[in-house]
């Protein structure tokens, strides 16, 4: 994705990224994911659906479902100073990774950015300049067993 910010980000604490998200349980959010998977046509189109996750002033967190721009392999988007991550999809015959261009906007917006392919989840955090794989496959979509009775807090 293109991004362009409505107000810089505060710098992140220098901390690692946790070992589980905990929106990762919240159904919302895994939603919002289906949602950008099936607009880029389950990684078969040369476009990305894109999910933001925005902080709420009572700690829990918002999913924004972007629309479809129809970009080639990007978005434009626009960042509230509240954005806590930038989640989008990858085509299939694309890297599974953040690719490059995506470390550079996580850098500048200062939020970690995640892409959803059909080989995994994977992260890039701008504080510890790593790239993990959060979940593998299309198990990211997969919604929790049992819906927690409120969408989770982020420390």
């Amino acid at each position: 994705p293109k991004i362009e910010m409505v107000a810089q980000a505060p710098a992140l604490p220098n901390i690692a990224l946790p070992q589980r998200e905990p929106w990762l349980s919240d159904t919302e959010v895994i939603d919002a994911f289906s949602k950008a998977w099936r607009s880029s046509g389950g990684g078969t189109l040369p476009r990305e659906g894109t999910v933001v996750l925005y902080r709420n002033p009572d700690g829990t967190i918002r999913p924004v479902s972007l629309p479809v721009t129809n970009e080639f392999k990007g978005q434009q988007i626009k960042l509230e100073p509240n954005a806590e991550a930038i989640i989008h999809t990858h085509p299939n015959r694309s890297t599974d990774r953040p690719s490059g261009g995506d470390m550079d906007i996580a850098d500048r917006a200062r939020v970690p950015i995640y892409t959803l392919t059909n080989r995994g989840m994977y992260s890039y955090d701008p504080n510890t300049k790593k790239t993990l794989l959060v979940k593998p496959g299309l198990s990211w979509l997969d919604k929790p067993k049992v819906k927690e009775t409120n969408n989770p807090r982020i420390p």
